[in-house]
């Protein structure tokens, strides 16, 4: 505000002139339409423009989380047994996957074996524990026949109930199979879906004792 001092009782003030001569220079610089066209007059104007994309924030972070996943996969194989599911199947890795008793020794324990013999089929029962500290799943137990007279076997796989043994658990296989001779013997033994050997216990007879 500019005042200029005159005689006593007169005093000039110039806001009008000043405000009056900034809008004028704004109109000089920008361009005037006619308010015909619908097009707003006014000096101040805003526009969108797109930012460039943030292409080094994007490779940061996607080192950052990349760094965060190879350090959470090498702990997985390392430390976990996870990747036993995801290496390609052979027999030595199918093996990893049998759990081990706190003792080393067998996984499963044979309790029961018996059978009743017809004329022409023999039915096989038998009742096994899981020793381990960790549950079984998929187990098998597969059934070897022999007969006189002749060097051929009929082996046969029956699923174990419940197909999940849980720690300390005990379960149970069940199987009828018709006779094409006179039978010499039978044998059971274990094994996974994948395969894997499953050793067991013979305990029938430390019971009966």
């Amino acid at each position: 505000m500019i005042i200029w001092d005159y005689p006593v009782g007169t005093e000039i003030i110039f806001n009008l002139a000043i405000v009056t001569a900034m809008n004028e220079e704004l109109e000089k610089k920008s361009p005037t339409t006619s308010g015909e066209g619908g097009i707003d007059e006014s000096a101040f104007h805003v526009e969108l423009v797109d930012r460039p994309f943030p292409f080094k924030k994007v490779w940061f972070w996607g080192a950052v989380l990349g760094s965060v996943f190879g350090v959470w996969f090498i702990y997985e194989v390392t430390f976990t047994d996870v990747s036993k599911n995801w290496l390609p199947y052979t027999e030595e890795r199918a093996q990893l996957l049998v759990p081990e008793a706190p003792d080393g020794k067998e996984p499963v324990e044979l309790l029961e074996l018996t059978h009743t013999l017809s004329e022409n089929e023999i039915n096989i029962q038998g009742k096994l524990k899981n020793r381990t500290q960790q549950p079984i799943e998929d187990l098998l137990a597969t059934i070897t026949l022999e007969f006189v007279g002749t060097l051929s076997v009929v082996d046969k796989d029956v699923a174990v109930e419940p197909a999940r043994i849980g720690p300390g658990f005990e379960a149970l296989f069940r199987i009828s199979e018709p006779l094409t001779g006179k039978l010499s013997g039978y044998s059971v033994k274990f094994k996974l879906a994948n395969g894997a050997i499953v050793r067991h216990k013979d305990s029938r007879f430390v019971a009966a004792q």
